[in-house]
């Protein structure tokens, strides 16, 4: 599973641990959040979320 954040530069940015982070956004901002799986066939799920903060 693989995820990537678009449309926006976070306010705040803190590494948890290695494959963890916790990022922050300033009121109002428009962002969207990629979320795709894959297997050796390629992809086999992907969602893209668009939200307000």
């Amino acid at each position: 599973m693989e995820r990537w954040l678009r449309f926006v530069r976070p306010l705040a940015d803190t590494i948890l641990d290695r494959p963890r982070r916790m990022v922050s956004f300033a009121n109002g901002r428009v962002f969207s959040f990629v979320r795709q799986a894959s297997d050796a066939y390629g992809t086999v799920e992907s969602h893209i979320d668009i939200m307000r903060r």
